[in-house]
């Protein structure tokens, strides 16, 4: 059983790596399920900027005002989307790190 130094210097076994792995784990659902339900809201707000778009003048200031608003949901589209990539991607590790240290 191979072992590791925490930040104090002391040795920590196997077995604490499990269960920081574990922790590591439930964060990062916790994480996937705020995205989730912050994603919700943006994309159903990304549709009623659509059906608006349809409703309103072309040179018109609702539809610059809509616009507008769309990029910014864009913009937290995207957010959302690199962070839950991200989270995945060290989910993955810490998957790896679990099955290593068994």
């Amino acid at each position: 059983m191979t072992s590791l130094k925490n930040t104090n210097g002391a040795s920590t076994g196997n077995g604490n790596n499990h269960l920081k792995a574990k922790k590591l784990s439930a964060i990062g659902k916790k994480y996937r399920d705020i995205i989730s339900e912050i994603a919700t809201p943006i994309d159903s707000t990304n549709r009623f900027i659509n059906l608006a778009l349809n409703t309103v003048g072309d040179n018109s200031q609702s539809r610059q005002f809509l616009l507008e608003s769309k990029q910014g949901i864009k913009k937290t589209a995207v957010l959302l989307k690199r962070l839950n990539d991200y989270l995945h991607k060290i989910e993955k590790e810490v998957l790896e790190m679990d099955k290593t240290s068994e």
